[in-house]
C-alpha cells in the first residue's frame, strides 16, 4: 500500500463486521458562531425532536447535547464488573491494539454500548490502556447499568439519529437486538424482527427514545480526533454512516456490524468516504 499520507485510517469488522482505512482529507473543525440572543425552552425542543429542523453543527444543539451527557467516573472510584474483563465478543479490543501498535491514551466512540460490559469493545481498552471516550446506548435498563460501571468515558442515553439533525423515534427495546423502529433502506428487515421477535415478551418493550447526529455527538465531545469508532445498532449502520460530514470529522479507524446491512452498500460508502478494509473479523 502506498500513500502520502501521515497516517492511514481503516476500519474493522468483526461476526460480520468490516474494518476500513482511510486517507486522510483535509480536516476542518467548524466555525463557532456566536449567538446574540438564547434560544426559548419550545425552541429547543422542537429543534431536539425534529419539529423544526436544525444543522447537526448548531451550537446551541452541541450545548444541550453535553448537558446530557454523564461525565467519565472518577480515577478513585473502581471499575464494577460482574465477570472478569474481556476483550469483546471475538477479541475485537484486542485488534484494535495491534493496529495502533499498543497505543495508549486514545479515544473512541462506541455506538451500542450496551450496559458498558457485556461484548463490550472497549472496555478492555478503557481498562487496560488507558483510553477513553463516548458510550452511546438507546436501551434504557441496559443504560442504567452502564452507568453503574465506572467507566472512565462520557456516556450518553440516546441513539444514533438516521438523519442529519436530531429526532426522537420509538425505540424496540429488545434486549441486544433492539434498534429504532423505522423503514430503513438496505436493511434485512426481516430477519431482525424474527430475532426481535424471538425476545420473551417480558424482556421486551417500546418507547420513545432521543437521537442525536454522529458529527453532533462528536462536537459535543470535544474530541476533533476519534482514533476508533466502534458501530453496532442492530441495521442503522449505513443510514448512520450517510449522516457523516466525512471531511469535517478525523476518525481513523472505524468497526462495523453488517450482519444485518447490505454489505456492499457499506462498503461503497466507506470508500466513497477514503477507507478502506484492514480486516474483517469472524
Amino acid at each position: 500500500l502506498k500513500t502520502n499520507a501521515s497516517v492511514c485510517k481503516q476500519y474493522i469488522i468483526p461476526p460480520d463486521y468490516r474494518v476500513l482505512l482511510r486517507f486522510p482529507k483535509t480536516f476542518s473543525l467548524i466555525d463557532q458562531v456566536k449567538y446574540s440572543s438564547y434560544a426559548f425552552t419550545s425552541d429547543v425542543e422542537q429543534m431536539i425532536d425534529g419539529s423544526t429542523k436544525t444543522s447537526d453543527d448548531n451550537p446551541i444543539l452541541i450545548n444541550y447535547i453535553k448537558k446530557q451527557m454523564n461525565p467519565p467516573a472518577p480515577s478513585d472510584k473502581p471499575l464494577i464488573l460482574s465477570k472478569p474483563l474481556h476483550t469483546g465478543q471475538i477479541g475485537q479490543a484486542e485488534e484494535v491494539l495491534k493496529y495502533f501498535n499498543g497505543k495508549t491514551n486514545g479515544v473512541f466512540i462506541e455506538a451500542g454500548a450496551w450496559d458498558g460490559e457485556y461484548l463490550s469493545n472497549t472496555l478492555f481498552l478503557e481498562a487496560n490502556a488507558s483510553w477513553t471516550g463516548l458510550l452511546v446506548e438507546p436501551n434504557l435498563g441496559a443504560y442504567r447499568l452502564l452507568e453503574k460501571r465506572n467507566r472512565r468515558s462520557h456516556s450518553i442515553h440516546s441513539c444514533l439519529a438516521v438523519d442529519r439533525h436530531p429526532s426522537k423515534v420509538q425505540f424496540d427495546a429488545a434486549d441486544v437486538f433492539g434498534g429504532i423502529n423505522r423503514e430503513l433502506d438496505k436493511v434485512d428487515t426481516e430477519n431482525m424482527e424474527r430475532m426481535r421477535d424471538s425476545i420473551p415478551a417480558n424482556m421486551r418493550s417500546k418507547y420513545p427514545v432521543q437521537c442525536y447526529p454522529l458529527y453532533s455527538l462528536i462536537l459535543a465531545l470535544g474530541r476533533p480526533k476519534i482514533d476508533f469508532l466502534s458501530l453496532d445498532i442492530e441495521g442503522a449502520e449505513l443510514a448512520v454512516l450517510n449522516t457523516i460530514p466525512w471531511d469535517k470529522v478525523e476518525i481513523e479507524l472505524v468497526m462495523i456490524e453488517v450482519e444485518h446491512s447490505d454489505k456492499t452498500a457499506i462498503a461503497n460508502k466507506m470508500a466513497e468516504a477514503g477507507y478502506k478494509e484492514w480486516k474483517n473479523l469472524r
